[in-house]
């Protein structure tokens, strides 16, 4: 064998073995990372709301169907039918690659899921619930037809109510703050509030006509990434802003229609 050949079949060997380390070695994609968790879907067959899937899990979705996931590092995949085979690892919102992921997020947003359908099928009394959060169009508006916990952002803040059928008088006073004398006019459903009631763990007492509501507010972090929607979920399930993590559920499902 002559020193030509020798050093040719080297050469293809050591190709080799360099492309095996850049295969093995290579980034993994958001999807093979860990689990992920259908938070919605339409028209998809056997795929249903808080299931849990596995990387490379096989889905069937007819055509016109489409469904919703989140990824363990809290990014969004949203599939569409016709459409048989693995879950495709395209990230469409959020980040491809995060090594500190969102632990125990997606078994929390499951549990939402789960809950919320238990709920509207065994106590009559959480249909109202349910239709309010079917009726609020944003999830970040600042609900007042019930007192309880509130998820807002950090600035512009806007309170809302389902009917704007009557006008009404509004007061406000948290710890730090007062206000009375808003007025929310006839076919109006939304109304600024105040710069100063905005602070985190804001305990808001109001009166909206001669209804008495109390209201938790809880602020966004500076640190809450809002391109991440499994981290905005976790955050609002956290706080127990369950309303409007179902409200931010369909607006994230919108987008796939």
């Amino acid at each position: 064998m002559t020193t030509h050949l020798i050093g040719k079949r080297i050469s293809i060997v050591f190709s080799l073995l360099l492309c095996l380390i850049v295969f093995v070695s290579a980034p993994v994609t958001e999807a093979e990372q860990g689990q992920l968790v259908v938070i919605a879907a339409t028209n998809a067959g056997k795929v249903v709301p808080g299931s849990m899937l596995q990387p490379g899990d096989i889905v069937n979705i007819p055509a016109g169907g489409w469904i919703t996931l989140i990824t363990e590092t809290g990014g969004m995949i949203q599939l569409g039918g016709p459409y048989s085979g693995p879950v495709q690892r395209k990230v469409v919102r959020g980040p491809k690659q995060d090594p500190k992921g969102l632990t125990g997020t997606l078994t929390k947003i499951a549990g939402l899921i789960a809950g919320a359908k238990t709920q509207s099928t065994v106590l009559g009394a959480s249909r109202q619930a349910e239709a309010l959060a079917a009726a609020q169009p944003d999830p970040w508006l600042m609900a007042v037809d019930s007192s309880g916990e509130r998820c807002v952002r950090r600035q512009g803040v806007q309170m809302w109510r389902k009917s704007g059928a009557r006008p009404a008088v509004v007061s406000l006073r948290s710890q730090k703050a007062k206000a009375a004398g808003l007025k929310w006019p006839t076919g109006v459903q939304r109304l600024q509030l105040p710069p100063k009631f905005i602070e985190d763990g804001t305990l808001i007492v109001m009166k909206i006509g001669q209804e008495p509501r109390r209201i938790n507010l809880h602020v966004t972090p500076q640190g809450l990434d809002l391109e991440r929607p499994g981290a905005v979920l976790g955050w609002m399930i956290d706080r127990k802003c369950s309303r409007q993590a179902q409200v931010y559920i369909r607006r994230l499902h919108a987008r796939a229609n």
